[in-house]
C-alpha cells in the first residue's frame, strides 16, 4: 500500500506594530526610493493562484540579475514553505513569511484584512533591497484568510542586512499603508502607475504631518464608562442650551467641508451624481406611498400635495442647517399611524380634526424644544441596537399592514361585496332557467345578462389586477436590488440597477397597469381641492379642552419623535458607518422642533428621521469593500462622503416634480402597496440581527452562517434573546395595531419603555454576579469584576 509522505509545519503568528512615518525616517527614504523605481509595479495582472503572482512580481525584481535562474529559483524557496522536488507541483502552496493586518470589528471580534497581502522573502544572491506590487484585475482567492486579495506586496531583502533594513523593517512599512481602507480605494480607482504612486506619496505627506493625538477607539472602556457615567449623573446635567451650543460649536468648522467634499476628485462627483438621482426616487414614491395611506386616514385632509409640500419644506431646511447632512426627514409610517389615531380621537371628541391636529403637532414641537433646550439628548446613549432592530421590524410591520389592508379593503369592496354576489347569483339563476325552460319567453329586461356578466367579470378583472400588480411591483423591485447577486453584466452597471430598482419597478408596473390595461379601472392616487397652507390662525377660537387634550397628544407624540430619532442617531453613529464628521443630536431635535413647528402653522404634515432612507443613503454615499469569510459575501464601508449636496439637490428635484405632479396621478394604489412591501423587505434584509437571528430557528444548523455572534455566544443563548426581543415587538404591535384608538395611542410609551427595560434586566444580571462572587473575593476584586461587566454593557449599548 501506499503511503502518503507527511510533514509537519511550524506556524508562529507575530504582532508588528505600525510604521509611524512622523518619527521613522526610514520608512519615508523606503517609500522614496520605491516611488523612484521604474519597474516595481504591475497594474491589473490577471492572474488566478498566488504562484503565478509571486512569479510575474519576481520576474519584474530579479530582471536584472547578472544570475537570474539562479536568483530566480532561490527566491521562490526562500518565499514558499517547500520539501525535496518541484514546489510548483505542490496542491497546496504556503508562504513563509507574510504581513497581514486585522482590525478589531464594532462587536469585539477581529477580522483579516483580506483585499491585501505581503509577502517577505531574504536572499543570499542578491546585494540590495526590492520591492515589487502588484494590483490584480479582479478580487482572487489566495488562501484562508486572503480570500479576495486586490493587492500583493513582494518584498526581498539580502540576508546579511542590519536590522532597520531587513525585510521584516521594509514590510512593515508598505503594510501600514495598505491598512488604510480608504488609500486602498484610491489606489483601486488610479487609472495608471504615475498617478498610483502620486497616490501613495500624498498619503505618506499626510501621514507626517498629521498630529497623533489619542482617539476615541483608543480609549480604555474603564475610561469611557466613567466619563460617560460623569456627563449623564452630573449636577449640571441640565444645563440650559449647553448641548446646543456645544453642538453648534463642533459643527460650524466642517459646513464648508459638507459642501466641497464633494468636488474633492471625479469618482466623487459620480458618486455625489448618482446619489442625488437615487435619493430623489428613494424621498418621492415613498413619500406618495404614504400620502396615499394619509388619504384615507385623515378623511382627504393630507394629500399628495401636502406630503410633497411637506417634504421640500423639511428637507431643504435639514439639508441647509441640520446637524447630520445623511440623515433624511420625512412623514413615516409610525407618524402615519398616530396622525390616524389623532383623526379618529377627534371624531370621538366632535372636534374638527385640523385644529386638533395642528394644536398636537404646535405641542410636540414645544415639547421638542425643550428637549433639546434641556439636553435631554443624553439619554439617547442608553438605546441599544436591540432596541433599533425592534423599532425598525416594527416599521417594516407597519407598512406591511398598510399594504395588506389596501387589498383585502379592495377584494371586500370589490370581489365579495354584495353587488357582485348579487349579481353572480342572477346570472346563476337567469342561465339555469333558460336551460331548463328553453321555449318559455322569460319576461327580462333586454340585455339584462348580459350587463349582469359584463359587470361581473369588470369587478373581478379589476381586484384581480390590483392583486398582480402589487406582488409584480415587489417581485420586480427585490429581482433588481438582488441583481448585483448575480453574475450577469459587469459591477457597475449591476450596482446601477440595484440603485435604480425601486423607481424602475414602479415606473414598469405603472406602465403595465396604465396603459397595457387601460380598460379595466384601478385606483389612483387622489388630490382634493384644499389649498396647499392652511395658517393656523384661522383656528385661533379653539376651546381650551380642545389645547389640554392637544397637549397630552403632543406629548406622546414627541414621545415618538425622540424614540425614532433616537433610534435613527443610533443607526447614523454606528461604527460601521465610520462617519469622520462630530454627532449634534441636540441641534438636530432643535431643527426637528422648529421645522415642525413651522409645518404646523402651515397645516403640513409633521416630518422625523426616516427609515429605511437614512440608512441606504449612506450606503449610497460610502465606498464598499466586500469581505469573504467562509465562503459567505459580506459588504464593509471603508468611508462616506459626508456632503449636504445629495439631499439639497434631491428636494430640489421634489420640489420641481410638484409642477408636474398631474403625472403622479398615473400610478396605480396598487402599485403603491408593492412599494410598501419592498420597503418592509429591505429593511428587514439590511444587516437586521434580529431577523436573521429569527431565521436560525427555522435554519439546518448545518447552514448557519459564520457570523460573530454563532462562534462566540452558545445557541440556547441566542434563541432565548432572539425570543426576549420577539416578545417586545410582539407587544408592541399589540398595542399599536390593535384597532382600539385609546390603546394605540399609547405605542411611543410601549416603545420608550423597552430602554429601562433592557437596562434593568442587565443590572439584574449584574447583581446576580456580584451576589454569587461575593463570598468568594475581597471587595476589591468584586468591583474591579463589576467594572468589567459594565464596560462590557457599553460595548453592547455601542453596538
Amino acid at each position: 500500500m501506499h503511503h502518503a509522505e507527511r510533514t509537519n509545519e511550524r506556524t508562529k503568528p507575530q504582532k508588528i506594530p505600525m510604521t509611524d512615518f512622523t518619527t521613522e525616517i526610514r520608512a519615508s527614504v523606503d517609500l522614496e526610493n520605491f516611488l523612484a523605481a521604474e519597474t516595481s509595479l504591475v497594474l491589473d495582472v490577471p492572474a488566478s493562484s498566488l504562484e503565478a503572482v509571486v512569479e510575474c512580481l519576481l520576474r519584474r525584481t530579479l530582471h536584472a540579475h547578472e544570475m537570474f535562474t539562479a536568483a530566480f529559483q532561490d527566491a521562490k524557496k526562500s518565499l514558499f514553505i517547500h520539501d525535496s522536488g518541484c514546489l510548483w507541483l505542490h496542491c497546496c502552496v504556503i508562504l513563509s513569511r507574510s504581513i497581514q493586518s486585522r482590525c478589531k470589528t464594532s462587536t469585539g471580534c477581529y477580522d483579516y484584512e483580506q483585499s491585501w497581502l505581503c509577502i517577505l522573502g531574504s536572499l543570499a544572491s542578491i546585494q540590495r533591497r526590492n520591492v515589487a506590487i502588484a494590483r490584480l484585475k479582479s478580487p482572487t482567492n489566495l488562501g484562508r484568510t486572503s480570500q479576495e486579495v486586490r493587492f500583493v506586496v513582494l518584498v526581498v531583502a539580502p540576508t546579511k542586512e542590519k536590522g532597520t533594513k531587513n525585510a521584516l523593517e521594509l514590510g512593515r512599512t508598505f503594510s501600514t499603508l495598505f491598512s488604510d481602507t480608504s488609500l486602498r480605494q484610491k489606489l483601486l480607482a488610479a487609472d495608471g502607475e504615475f498617478e498610483f504612486k502620486q497616490f501613495l506619496r500624498q498619503h505618506q505627506q499626510q501621514q507626517q504631518t498629521e498630529i497623533t493625538t489619542p482617539s476615541d477607539s483608543t480609549k480604555t472602556t474603564t475610561t469611557m464608562f466613567s466619563q460617560h457615567v460623569f456627563h449623564l449623573f452630573s449636577r449640571r446635567k441640565l444645563t440650559f442650551c449647553k448641548g446646543i451650543k456645544k453642538d453648534f460649536l463642533l459643527r460650524v468648522p466642517s459646513y464648508v467641508s459638507d459642501f466641497t467634499d464633494a468636488f474633492r476628485s471625479r469618482h466623487s462627483i459620480r458618486k455625489v451624481i448618482s446619489t442625488t438621482f437615487f435619493l430623489y426616487f428613494v424621498c418621492l414614491f415613498p413619500a406618495i406611498a404614504l400620502s396615499a395611506v394619509n388619504y384615507d386616514v385623515t378623511g382627504g385632509y393630507f394629500d399628495i400635495k401636502k406630503a410633497l409640500c411637506s417634504q421640500t419644506i423639511g428637507g431643504l431646511t435639514f439639508a441647509l442647517v441640520g446637524g447630520q447632512p445623511t440623515i433624511i426627514i420625512m412623514t413615516t409610517a409610525p407618524l402615519v399611524l398616530y396622525t390616524k389615531i389623532v383623526f379618529f380621537i377627534s371624531r370621538d371628541w366632535d372636534v374638527d380634526f385640523e385644529t386638533l391636529f395642528a394644536w398636537t403637532s404646535l405641542w410636540n414641537a414645544i415639547f421638542l424644544l425643550t428637549y433639546a433646550f434641556l439636553d435631554v439628548a443624553k439619554c439617547m446613549k442608553f438605546s441599544t441596537r436591540s432596541i433599533e432592530e425592534v423599532f425598525a421590524l416594527f416599521i417594516a410591520i407597519t407598512m406591511m399592514s398598510y399594504a395588506f389592508k389596501d387589498v383585502v379593503h379592495d377584494f371586500q369592496s370589490n370581489y365579495y361585496s354584495p353587488v357582485c354576489k348579487n349579481l353572480s347569483s342572477t346570472s346563476s339563476s337567469t342561465s339555469t332557467k333558460k336551460s331548463a325552460k328553453p321555449f318559455i319567453n322569460i319576461a327580462l329586461p333586454p340585455t339584462s345578462t348580459t350587463i349582469s356578466a359584463t359587470v361581473l367579470e369588470t369587478i373581478s378583472a379589476t381586484t384581480l389586477l390590483c392583486l398582480l400588480l402589487t406582488l409584480a411591483a415587489l417581485w420586480f423591485s427585490l429581482f433588481l436590488f438582488n441583481f448585483t447577486k448575480t453574475p450577469f453584466l459587469n459591477a457597475s452597471k449591476r450596482s446601477l440597477l440595484a440603485d435604480l430598482s425601486l423607481p424602475m419597478g414602479v415606473v414598469v408596473v405603472s406602465i403595465v397597469g396604465s396603459f397595457i390595461f387601460k380598460d379595466v379601472k384601478l385606483t389612483h392616487v387622489q388630490m382634493n381641492n384644499r389649498p396647499i397652507v392652511e395658517i393656523i390662525s384661522q383656528h385661533a377660537g379653539t376651546s381650551w379642552s380642545v389645547v389640554l387634550g392637544a397637549f397630552v397628544l403632543g406629548w406622546l407624540m414627541s414621545v415618538l419623535f425622540f424614540v425614532n430619532q433616537t433610534v435613527v442617531e443610533g443607526i447614523v453613529g454606528s461604527r460601521e458607518n465610520r462617519l469622520k464628521k462630530n454627532q449634534t443630536l441636540n441641534w438636530n431635535l432643535l431643527i426637528v422642533a422648529i421645522l415642525n413647528m413651522l409645518l404646523a402653522l402651515l397645516g403640513l404634515p409633521p416630518v422625523h428621521p426616516s427609515l429605511p432612507q437614512t440608512p441606504l443613503h449612506i450606503l449610497a454615499l460610502a465606498e464598499l469593500e466586500e469581505r469573504v469569510d467562509q465562503g459567505k459575501v459580506n459588504q464593509k464601508i471603508i468611508s462616506v462622503t459626508e456632503t449636504r449636496l445629495t439631499s439639497l439637490l434631491s428636494h430640489i428635484l421634489i420640489a420641481l416634480t410638484m409642477m408636474v405632479i398631474h403625472v403622479l396621478f398615473l400610478i396605480p394604489r396598487a402599485v403603491l402597496n408593492g412599494l410598501l412591501l419592498y420597503l418592509a423587505v429591505t429593511i428587514m434584509m439590511r444587516k437586521n440581527q434580529l431577523f436573521e437571528r429569527l431565521m436560525l430557528m427555522v435554519t439546518e444548523q448545518a447552514s448557519y452562517p459564520p457570523t460573530h455572534y454563532i462562534r462566540t455566544v452558545p445557541q440556547r443563548r441566542i434563541h432565548t434573546f432572539t425570543s426576549l426581543q420577539m416578545l417586545q415587538l410582539i407587544i408592541l404591535c399589540l398595542v399599536a395595531l390593535c384597532g382600539i384608538n385609546y390603546i394605540q395611542i399609547f405605542f411611543p410609551i410601549v416603545v420608550l419603555l423597552m430602554i429601562p427595560i433592557r437596562w434593568v434586566e442587565t443590572l439584574l444580571r449584574m447583581t446576580m454576579i456580584k451576589r454569587q462572587w461575593s463570598g468568594r473575593c475581597c471587595l476589591w476584586e468584586v468591583n474591579y469584576m463589576m467594572t468589567l461587566i459594565q464596560c462590557e454593557l457599553l460595548k453592547l449599548s455601542a453596538t
